[in-house]
C-alpha cells in the first residue's frame, strides 16, 4: 500500500486519504499534498472566517451552473420523493403547523 505525509498534520497516511489533484501539472501521484481531513478542517475555518464571501462563491457558482443544479436537485427530488414528503410532514408537525 503506498502512503504520503500530510504537509499539514505531518502524519503518514494512505494515498486514499488524500484527495485527487485534478490540476494538468500537480503532484506525480495524482494527489493534493494535504489529506482529504486538514483539508475539510482548513476549509470550514475559511468558510467561518469569510461568510460574505462564501455566499458570494456561491451565488456566483449557482448563477453559472444554474441548469445543471436545478436538473441534479429535480432528478433528487423524484429518487427521494417518498422520503422528502415524510420528511416535511415529520417538520410541520414539529413546528407546530397542524
Amino acid at each position: 500500500m503506498k502512503t504520503k505525509v500530510c504537509t499539514k498534520c505531518k502524519t503518514e497516511k494512505s494515498l486514499k486519504l488524500f484527495p485527487d489533484d485534478r490540476r494538468p501539472r500537480g503532484n506525480r501521484d495524482g494527489t493534493l499534498s494535504q489529506c482529504k481531513a486538514c483539508r475539510v478542517a482548513y476549509s470550514a475555518a475559511w468558510k467561518r472566517a469569510n461568510p460574505a464571501k462564501e455566499r458570494e462563491q456561491r451565488a456566483r457558482n449557482y448563477a453559472k451552473n444554474r441548469d445543471k443544479i436545478r436538473a441534479i436537485c429535480a432528478r433528487w427530488y423524484q429518487e427521494n420523493r417518498e422520503w422528502h414528503c415524510m420528511n416535511a410532514q415529520i417538520n410541520h408537525v414539529l413546528r407546530g403547523n397542524r
